[in-house]
């Protein structure tokens, strides 16, 4: 997004979910043992019944997909 120039708010919420997939994929994090951001995420969802790795809207949406309640 360096120096892009925005017409309008869906064109800034299209960048900014494009960059954010982009590195969820494929950006390679030390402190994750050299995995992406959503590699882990599949591991732990695999490990514990098929959890989502999708961002949540709220607070009640994550605490449903980790407890099964709301």
């Amino acid at each position: 997004m360096d120096g892009r120039v925005f017409r309008n708010l869906e064109e800034v919420r299209a960048a900014v979910t494009e960059f954010a997939e982009r590195n969820n994929r494929h950006w390679r994090v030390e402190k994750l043992g050299f995995l992406s951001p959503i590699e882990p995420c599949q591991a732990f969802a695999m490990m514990h019944g098929g959890l989502s790795c999708k961002p949540v809207s709220n607070q009640s949406e994550l605490v449903h997909r980790l407890f099964g309640a709301n």
